[in-house]
């Protein structure tokens, strides 16, 4: 019986989905460094092997033998490239990014940056980030003036291949406006606007959107709002000239505390499960089953340490690793045949240092 498993009946722990070879991993989080790992799924532990100077660095992301960060310091921010151990600065022209990610093209890197209200565009020349070519300002607030006293984007992420979809798309929750933008992106604009501010995807007042994650084969959008702790299930096709439609199709509640701290969302590799993490109140992670049609169904609920802010699963299905900010650890779980997270021995402790972000490299 697996006892941190709430809601529904219990199921038996079996043998992991498969076992990986030791997985190469970057930490981030809030202290004065950032970390390279790896993870074995067969002893499940995790092996710290290098650390790199960066204050604040709340979230990371790594290709081939570069690694890209910022410190997380109001208009002090910086954005990191390290490249051959080598490390690149530069002044962040958004105030606290929170999110970070690489275009496919591998041509840039695009923040999402919370407190500035902006998403922002960096290149990236021989694994090193460069000055700012490009930034996006967005307005907006909601009826939560504590927390939405103005736009708040809070992730960006490239839209994936959808069958009928022309072109590359970003979208950026907006947690201040209670809107997704969804933003144009054009590697060769001869103008210099390679992101351009195509609509808004308006959800709930008050909600909160924060992450997103992307079901391709289905055609499916998942969002978590951190400040209503719903999910919202939006079904993407190609309008007549190529462009993403985005239709809401389900709700459902995920935190069902309402605590306003709902942090991640990620999908099984099966394609069968999402995970939600949830902070504040009943620190944990809500588990859903995905139906063929790409509705949610949840499952039930499993506790985790403090605070699991981001969390990942592994490639081939068989772990989720939680990066529980408060109390400064890597918190690991082993996935049942159900889809069902089961909590190991293994937890790592990272202190002074609080993670709050874990990627693969």
């Amino acid at each position: 019986m697996n006892p941190a498993f709430d809601h529904i009946s219990p199921i038996a722990p079996a043998a992991p989905i498969a076992q990986s070879e030791d997985l190469s991993l970057l930490i981030g989080g809030y202290g004065e460094s950032v970390y390279r790992a790896k993870f074995n799924a067969h002893t499940e532990e995790i092996l710290i092997e290098a650390s790199y100077e960066a204050r604040n660095a709340s979230y990371v992301i790594g290709e081939g033998d570069s690694i890209y960060t910022f410190s997380e310091s109001g208009p002090d921010s910086k954005i990191y490239s390290f490249n051959g151990g080598q490390r690149k600065e530069i002044l962040c022209s958004g105030d606290d990014p929170c999110f970070v990610t690489l275009s496919p093209d591998g041509k840039f890197i695009l923040t999402a940056d919370y407190s500035g209200g902006s998403v922002s565009l960096y290149p990236i020349k021989d694994g090193e980030v460069a000055e700012k070519v490009q930034m996006l300002q967005f307005m907006g607030s909601g009826p939560l003036a504590r927390r939405q006293a103005s736009s708040h984007i809070h992730q960006v992420r490239f839209l994936p291949q959808i069958e009928g979809i022309k072109g590359s798309w970003v979208l950026a929750p907006d947690l201040g406006a209670d809107k997704v933008r969804v933003l144009g992106y054009f590697a060769n604009a001869i103008n210099g606007q390679i992101l351009t501010h195509f609509t808004d995807i308006p959800l709930p007042a008050g909600s909160g959107p924060r992450h997103l994650d992307f079901d391709s084969g289905r055609g499916m959008m998942y969002c978590l709002s951190e400040l209503s702790g719903e999910l919202f299930v939006l079904k993407v096709s190609a309008d007549a000239g190529g462009e993403p439609v985005f239709e809401q199709v389900q709700t459902v509640l995920a935190d069902e505390c309402r605590s306003g701290g709902s942090g991640d969302i990620h999908i099984h590799p099966s394609g069968k499960y999402l995970y939600t993490s949830h902070r504040l109140k009943n620190d944990g992670l809500a588990v859903f089953e995905i139906a063929e049609d790409g509705h949610v169904r949840k499952k039930g609920y499993v506790h985790t340490q403090k605070h699991p802010r981001n969390f990942l699963i592994t490639p081939d299905g068989s772990h989720i690793l939680v990066a529980s900010k408060n109390e400064f650890s890597v918190q690991v779980f082993v996935i049942d045949s159900e889809g069902v997270p089961v909590p190991t021995d293994h937890i790592f402790n990272l202190s002074p240092d609080a993670p709050t972000c874990i990627t693969i490299l």
